[in-house]
């Protein structure tokens, strides 16, 4: 009996890493959850992966820094492969969450990035850094506090039990990151 694939990314199950493996592979590799992109690479590099997707570039912010800092510093990480996902983020509340008395919006800085617009027509709705927009949403599930918001994909409002107040606020529409896939040179 064959094992699945096991493919790293940073961020929590319905992170936009993750949508770049159900896309490279459909439903044929696990995809292993990692908290920073420095994970990512040391799951790959000690074997608890067989390979890795990092996001290397944003249509709207450019190259995902971090992301492409821990691949570089990694030895022994090729890149074998690419695709690009389409970022179409939407502000996710609870049940009986509006906008209108939302005070903080939580999500990875490279997705709040994304959303200068936005932000800008919502001078009352703070900013807040996680390590993940997948993560943000989770954890706004677990607060169950309706003023408290997260920037995340509409899978993971379906995943989390969430609503969408926003969809699609990007500050462009065809939005893409480009994520590479990375195997170990020894493989």
């Amino acid at each position: 009996m064959a094992t699945s694939l096991r493919v790293a990314f940073q961020g929590e199950l319905g992170a936009f890493g993750e949508l770049a493996i159900r896309q490279l592979f459909g439903a044929h590799a696990d995809a292993v959850p990692q908290r920073e992109f420095r994970d990512v690479a040391h799951a790959l590099a000690t074997r608890l992966a067989d390979r890795a997707v990092f996001p290397v570039h944003n249509s709207i912010v450019g190259p995902v820094v971090a992301s492409v800092e821990a691949l570089e510093s990694t030895p022994g990480l090729h890149v074998i492969g690419e695709t690009a996902v389409a970022v179409k983020l939407c502000v996710l509340g609870i049940p009986g969450s509006h906008l209108d008395r939302a005070r903080e919006l939580h999500s990875h800085p490279v997705a709040l990035a994304q959303v200068g617009r936005w932000l800008a027509v919502h001078p009352d709705i703070t900013p807040r850094v996680v390590h993940d927009t997948a993560g943000a949403a989770r954890m706004i599930a677990e607060r169950h506090d309706q003023t408290t918001l997260a920037l995340a994909s509409a899978v993971c409002a379906k995943h989390y039990g969430l609503v969408i107040l926003a969809h699609d606020v990007q500050d462009i529409a065809d939005n893409v990151t480009r994520f590479v896939l990375v195997a170990r040179t020894a493989d």
